[in-house]
């Protein structure tokens, strides 16, 4: 269905994300914790689910609150705020799994999602990364964790930055600006327009190096560069407050 974008990813890994797609009921969101008909939204999950070849009760959602925290995913935890964002992974906003036949998820609009794998190891995982969590350093953190906890090889992780705000469109105020800049003075990530006292960002260059510094290979990360709020078929909360998101999914093929 042409809402859902797959991207390319080994044969054994599906990973992907949905866009607005104004013939689906709500634009085709799936987020239940925005407030909008809740029957609509699990049938718009189960649009999904069923093109992708899973049972929705295989997903796994979290209640995202733009903290820096991250969880390993187990079987045990299939199905959680599936159908009910109460019964979502509270929060956290970044999950990873070594499961088969588990769907990870994030949701976004204008936040910068990251989806990533590694075949050897068997991980897969999402990282939802606004500016309260690149400034925490989630993805970077993320890392360091699996790392740490499960001597995987960041050297051989490949991840995905999904599309996100462009910095013509991130504009954010002087506090948060200059602790951006505190972060790093790279002068092409951080635009500060005097004549309107605002800095305008880009998010996604931060993670990158946020990556790239914990110890991913450049070469294995890609970016989508489309901004959200400047696509039409994005759902962006920038743009009208919107109450839909993109869905960002991964999982791991038994």
């Amino acid at each position: 269905m042409s809402w859902i974008n797959y991207h390319s990813s080994p044969k054994n890994i599906l990973m992907g994300s949905t866009s607005k797609n104004n013939q689906l009921d709500l634009g085709g969101n799936t987020a239940l914790h925005t407030g909008q008909d809740s029957d609509l939204v699990i049938k718009n999950r189960q649009i999904l689910a069923d093109d992708m070849g899973y049972s929705l009760d295989r997903f796994v959602f979290s209640q995202q609150t733009h903290s820096a925290n991250s969880q390993l995913i187990k079987n045990k935890q299939a199905g959680r705020g599936a159908f009910s964002n109460d019964l979502a992974i509270a929060n956290t906003d970044a999950l990873y799994s070594f499961e088969k036949n588990l769907v990870l998820t994030c949701f976004t609009a204008d936040c910068v999602p990251v989806t990533f794998y590694e075949e050897e190891a068997g991980l897969i995982g999402l990282i939802h990364s606004g500016w309260r969590g690149t400034l925490q350093n989630i993805s970077g953190l993320t890392m360091a964790k699996i790392a740490h906890d499960h001597q995987v090889d960041l050297g051989k992780v490949k991840a995905h930055i999904g599309q996100a705000l462009c910095q013509d469109c991130f504009e954010v105020d002087r506090d948060v600006g200059l602790a951006f800049q505190e972060l790093d003075h790279q002068v092409q990530w951080i635009n500060y327009r005097a004549n309107q006292n605002k800095y305008y960002i880009d998010n996604q260059a931060f993670v990158v190096s946020q990556l790239e510094e914990a110890g991913l290979n450049p070469e294995n990360i890609s970016i989508d560069r489309h901004c959200t709020l400047e696509n039409d078929q994005a759902f962006s909360y920038r743009e009208n407050r919107t109450p839909g998101r993109q869905l960002h999914f991964i999982v791991r093929k038994a």
